[in-house]
């Protein structure tokens, strides 16, 4: 009920509102909201939840390392963390095992294989695959999409859930590209939508493509968010390099 929900942080008017989108709800209610949903408190660009500075600086230089390709600092690293952070939040543990599986991984200690299940298995602490599957809107944390894209990487391209992934990535996306609003999730778009984009190229889907890569440059140049920038124009020259051929 609209008063169970709400029960210990705000009235039944109060969800009534809101689900009628006639109100902005404050940070705490939003969370707690989360929380009462079953859904992740990760409601902004947090990868971890914690206070502790060091927590953080020291997620931030993992993922550098990561990032950089330098695996075995990352490994050496992932021990303390887990130390440093609260492993009984899911949304955690997730941040943790996804790093841990990117560190084996690009040492080749573990398969492709069993990268994906395991990862998988860090997916579903928060959502089921199977859901993210299905048609409809949804909610994903960051850390969640960035998951199934990596999980990406590793499947059969021929496979019919590798297509389907590609498709609702697409159809995720989608919602903030008809709004304008893909300033709002920035350093996913770029990330994610370069990845489907190379991918519909590859299929020979070249103004697709385009369409996708043009949007990420504009926004890289707009928001002064230029990591992505390179691999983005270096696509668009290549789909007009195949154009030309075609």
């Amino acid at each position: 009920t609209m008063r169970g929900l709400g029960k210990g942080f705000c009235d039944a008017r109060t969800v009534k509102r809101l689900e009628r989108r006639q109100t902005c709800p404050q940070r705490a209610v939003v969370r707690e909201l989360f929380i009462r949903l079953g859904l992740s408190k990760e409601y902004i660009k947090t990868r971890v939840v914690t206070e502790k500075q060091d927590a953080k600086t020291l997620i931030e230089e993992i993922n550098n390392d990561i990032n950089s390709l330098n695996w075995e600092e990352a490994e050496k690293k992932i021990p303390t963390i887990r130390k440093l952070l609260s492993l009984d939040d899911k949304v955690n543990l997730q941040a943790v095992l996804k790093m841990e599986l990117n560190a084996l991984r690009g040492q080749k200690k573990i398969s492709a294989e069993e990268y994906n299940e395991r990862l998988k298995k860090a997916l579903e602490l928060t959502i089921p695959f199977r859901t993210f599957l299905k048609e409809g809107r949804k909610y994903l944390t960051h850390m969640e999409l960035l998951c199934i894209q990596n999980m990406m990487q590793y499947m059969d391209k021929k496979s019919e859930e590798y297509q389907l992934c590609l498709t609702r990535m697409e159809e995720y996306f989608q919602f903030y590209i008809d709004r304008n609003l893909q300033e709002t999730v920035s350093g996913l778009f770029g990330t994610i939508m370069g990845y489907v984009a190379s991918e519909r190229a590859n299929q020979g889907e070249l103004e697709r493509a385009d369409k996708y890569n043009d949007l990420i440059i504009e926004g890289c140049l707009r928001y002064r968010r230029l990591l992505v920038l390179p691999s983005a124009l270096y696509d668009r020259q290549w789909n007009y390099t195949a154009k030309r051929e075609q």
